[in-house]
Formats: structure tokens, C-alpha cells, sequence
């Protein structure tokens, strides 16, 4: 009686240690998948990222150039204004 006990155990263990060892397995493999689809992906998104990142920073370039003799035109008036100005309160 006792060995059957044990015997029954043995194999319920055994069942159970089997039956991790499968899940385990195609945990890895789905794992395995994923992170070789996961690299496809940031390799595409790498090189989008590149070609966006070279547009925006012409994008910039043209932007303070246009901006910049805006600013500068801007303030000259800016201050000629706030001059008169003064003077005109004087």
C-alpha cells in the first residue's frame, strides 16, 4: 500500500515536471518569435526614423533662415516704435 503511494507520486511528479518542461518550451519558442519580429520592426522603424530625422533638420535650417531676418526686422521696428515713442511722451 505504501509503495503505491509513493509510486503515484513519482509519476504525478513526474507528469507535472513534463508538463512545465512543454510549457516552458513553447513559452521560449513564441519568446523567440516575437523578439525576431520585435528586430524587423525597429529595424524598419530605425531607417523611417533616419529619413525623418534628415527632414526635420532641413526643415529647421530653412525655418531660421526665413525667422531670422523676420526676428531681425521685427526688432528694428520694435524699437523705433518704442523710440518715437519716448520721444513723443517727452
Amino acid at each position: 500500500m505504501n509503495n503505491n503511494v509513493w509510486l503515484i507520486c513519482l509519476v504525478l511528479m513526474t507528469v507535472a515536471v513534463i508538463a512545465v518542461s512543454v510549457y516552458l518550451i513553447l513559452l521560449l519558442i513564441q519568446l523567440k518569435r516575437t523578439a525576431e519580429e520585435m528586430h524587423g520592426t525597429l529595424a524598419r522603424v530605425n531607417k523611417e526614423l533616419d529619413a525623418v530625422s534628415k527632414v526635420s533638420g532641413k526643415i529647421v535650417n530653412f525655418t531660421e533662415r526665413l525667422t531670422s531676418p523676420l526676428v531681425s526686422a521685427g526688432t528694428v521696428i520694435y524699437y523705433i516704435f518704442s523710440f518715437l515713442k519716448k520721444k513723443k511722451d517727452k
